[in-house]
C-alpha cells in the first residue's frame, strides 16, 4: 500500500505538506488516504492513539485483522503513513508500528 500513499502524496503535495493539525493543518490528506485504502479493503480505518479514541493519530492508519466488529477493536495492524510528520519535509511512508503501543480502530474519525 506504500505505492498508493506515495501516489496520493504526489498528486496532492499541498495536502501532505499541510497535514500537521498541531500547526494549523488539516485532516484532508489522512481522510483521502483512508478513503482510498477503504476502496481496496473496508478493514482500513483511523487509529486511536494509545487506545484513546479522543486522540486520533494524525499520521497513522489501522487495519483490522480480527474477527467481529472493527469498531473499537485493538486487533489491528498500526501503520505510520507520513514520515517526518509535523517536520519541515513530511513524506509518504509505510512503517509498521504494530506492537509499539496500543492501537484501536475507528472509522469515521
Amino acid at each position: 500500500m506504500f505505492g498508493l500513499v506515495s501516489q496520493l502524496a504526489a498528486q496532492h503535495p499541498g495536502l501532505l505538506a499541510n497535514s500537521c493539525q498541531d500547526h494549523g493543518g488539516t485532516w484532508e490528506f489522512m481522510e483521502l488516504v483512508v478513503a482510498r485504502l477503504r476502496q481496496v479493503d473496508g478493514r482500513w480505518g483511523f487509529n486511536c492513539k494509545r487506545g484513546n479514541c479522543g486522540d486520533i493519530s494524525q499520521d497513522v492508519v489501522d487495519y483490522h485483522y480480527g474477527t467481529g466488529s472493527a469498531s473499537g477493536s485493538t486487533e489491528v495492524y498500526v501503520i505510520d503513513i507520513i514520515g517526518g510528520h509535523c517536520g519541515p519535509n513530511p513524506a509518504p511512508a509505510w512503517i509498521n508500528q504494530t506492537g509499539t503501543g496500543l492501537g484501536r480502530w475507528i472509522f469515521p474519525r
